[in-house]
């Protein structure tokens, strides 16, 4: 966990990313392609939710700033290995 400027809080971040910086783990719901003009509350973040649904007329993430609390409070804050695997061409 570490100190975010942007959000004003200690929150868990992503570290080791190549070519990468900033990764946080935080709520939010939308996160649709700006391009195509759609809102996005992620830039390259992941949200954290425990249902899907939608909102703005857009696919959603639901129920997510109490599903980032919950997550915090069972990992108890500690520090963690995040293992992502698959082809990421």
């Amino acid at each position: 966990m570490s100190y975010s400027p942007k959000f004003r809080r200690r929150m868990y971040e992503i570290l080791d990313v190549p070519g990468r910086s900033g990764i946080r783990l935080h709520g939010g719901n939308l996160a649709g392609d700006r391009t195509k003009g759609l809102i996005t509350h992620f830039s390259g973040c992941i949200g954290l939710g425990i249902r899907q649904g939608v909102l703005s007329n857009q696919r959603a993430v639901l129920i997510s700033q109490a599903t980032v609390s919950t997550f915090e409070s069972l990992m108890q804050h500690k520090d963690f290995d995040l293992i992502i695997e698959g082809d990421h061409a």
